[in-house]
């Protein structure tokens, strides 16, 4: 796996060679990409993101917080206990593995940290999917047929066969474009040998759609036609 590693006056950016960026200190530098006029908010969860246009094409950048109660009191600070267990870090090489197994995630583009004594802040920048949806805004609007069920139940398997732990599975992070299905934020995410793992990480999305769709009948018959995809019990 091709990565280079690069000192900054702050902390340490990771990037891909092979793709061509403004540089290690340009890359994360919001001003570089205002001045360019290149840069927008995006909404992404509990992160600060923003949609930046490169030479190479669209890319997120998200900027790592917590969430829950402590994430009032620390809002994006983490403890710093080694390079390999920054978060941001991690990320990008989980993603870079499967993006290189050809499983349906966005390109990793660069990630970065940057240390204040013992503590660190965290970005990620990867690859935009123009044109993907939610899941979970299609859900709402009833625009999730059988074919969709059973694509999003083939692609959970895909992962989940490659080992694949996805720590926050919810219908938010299940992106949509045309007939490709594609998993986004892996977040303290791995790999893992095989176990009960991944029947929770099913569980979890089940509770993600009812939090969605309340009691909707629809919800309890998709998913149906969803888990028999996953076994393999559906036509492709």
């Amino acid at each position: 796996m091709s990565e280079s590693v690069v000192q900054t006056p702050s902390g340490r950016v990771l990037l891909d060679p092979a793709i061509e960026t403004p540089g290690p200190e340009a890359v994360f530098d919001q001003s570089h990409w205002e001045r360019h006029g290149d840069m927008m908010p995006a909404q992404r969860g509990r992160g600060t993101a923003y949609f930046v246009h490169s030479s190479a094409g669209q890319w997120v950048w998200r900027h790592f917080r917590r969430g829950g109660l402590f994430g009032r009191l620390v809002r994006d600070s983490y403890l710093f206990t080694g390079e390999d267990r920054v978060r941001s870090f991690a990320e990008w090489r989980l993603l870079k593995r499967l993006w290189d197994q050809g499983l349906p995630v966005p390109r990793p583009i660069a990630a970065r940290y940057q240390r204040f004594a013992c503590l660190y802040r965290a970005d990620l920048m990867t690859e935009c999917l123009t044109g993907a949806e939610p899941l979970s805004g299609m859900v709402l609007d009833g625009r999730v047929d059988e074919g969709l069920w059973h694509r999003v139940g083939r692609c959970l398997k895909s992962f989940h066969d490659a080992g694949v732990y996805h720590a926050d599975l919810n219908a938010h992070n299940i992106l949509v474009r045309d007939d490709s299905v594609f998993l986004i934020d892996f977040d303290r995410g791995r790999i893992r040998p095989p176990g009960s793992w991944a029947r929770g990480n099913l569980d979890r999305l089940l509770r993600s759609l009812r939090k969605i769709a309340g009691d909707r009948p629809e919800i309890d018959a998709g998913w149906k036609q969803l888990s028999s995809a996953y076994e393999g019990l559906a036509a492709a």
